[in-house]
């Protein structure tokens, strides 16, 4: 399951601006997680549960996820970054609105509404001014 998310993340990488590649990676995070509804379950229950080996799993792999996107980021995304945004939290945040909405089931269009689309948050705290 996750080489299929890194594979999925690492072919938005690499072509086009910045600014497309973000908006990609996003896009291809959100279809990876809406195409495997128990993906956003599973991994919050294992998250929150904190024991186990499905725990050491988590760590070890999710992880390396988050610290190639954040240093791709940076390198990447060094003259286009808003100043002050700390590229993990920002990545922890916006992967988990994405989770949160997937894993909510029939509470999904009570709490997050009709327009329940986080890219314009992503080109606000990846992008900034274009």
């Amino acid at each position: 399951m996750f080489d299929d998310l890194k594979k999925s993340l690492l072919g938005a990488m690499g072509t086009g601006t910045y600014s497309e590649q973000i908006i990609r990676l996003a896009t291809e995070f959100i279809q990876f997680v809406d195409n495997r509804p128990s993906f956003a379950a599973t991994l919050l229950r294992e998250m929150i549960d904190g024991n186990g080996p499905a725990h050491d799993i988590l760590k070890t792999e999710i992880v390396p996820v988050l610290n190639m996107l954040e240093q791709y980021i940076k390198i990447q995304g060094q003259d286009q970054l808003p100043k002050g945004v700390s590229i993990r939290a920002a990545l922890l945040q916006l992967s988990s609105d994405v989770l949160l909405r997937a894993a909510s089931g029939t509470l999904r269009k009570d709490l997050w509404g009709d327009d329940c689309s986080i890219i314009p948050l992503v080109k606000q705290m990846f992008i900034g001014q274009e």
